[in-house]
């Protein structure tokens, strides 16, 4: 049989073991997780070189304009309220005519995870990658998937002046949205 002062015991561990575990899973709600708005994308977007919001963008969807390591690239939000609670984003960038094949298009999306290239009907050369932020995503998840986007953008224009990956250079690149 357990003692009064035993019981008490046991409560008051359980309470403390509750209130830590409550305190170490709190900060991770409210103020670690972004509102999926235009503003928000574009903060982001900033860390990693020169953004700028446009909310006239293509069909009427907010848009991100920007530059990283001298290419310029877009950011379209898909499925927002105005310019809130938007559901998925997709990068691009598009390359006016190199003289790069189909079969540099192809290598490029058999060895690549995250991005695809692909040649659109006025022969301009796209790249893009899509992102899905419905629900929530975590601002430090949204920041590691732009990095994601600034290696990968790095890599393509890198391959498309024939220089190794990771030189990151070449100011190729247009913010217009992609044709279909």
């Amino acid at each position: 049989m357990q003692t009064r002062a035993q019981t008490t015991s046991r409560g008051l561990k359980a309470a403390a073991l509750a209130i830590v575990l409550v305190t170490a899973t709190g900060p991770v709600t409210a103020q670690s997780y972004m509102a999926n708005s235009a503003d928000e994308v574009t903060q982001v977007a900033r860390l990693f070189g020169t953004a700028e919001l446009d909310l006239s963008g293509s069909d009427g969807r907010p848009m991100v304009r920007g530059q990283i390591n001298g290419t310029n690239y877009g950011i379209l939000m898909y499925g927002c309220e105005g310019s809130f609670g938007c559901d998925s984003v997709q990068f691009f960038a598009s390359f006016g005519t190199p003289s790069n094949g189909l079969d540099f298009l192809n290598q490029w999306n058999a060895d690549k995870r995250f991005a695809a290239a692909y040649r659109n009907d006025s022969g301009d050369v796209i790249l893009q990658y899509n992102a899905n932020i419905d629900l929530g995503v975590s601002r430090a998840n949204f920041e590691d998937t732009m990095d994601i986007w600034r290696l990968t953008l790095g890599q393509f224009v890198d391959r498309l002046n024939g220089l190794p990956e990771g030189t990151t250079s070449g100011t190729l690149g247009t913010t217009s949205a992609p044709s279909k």
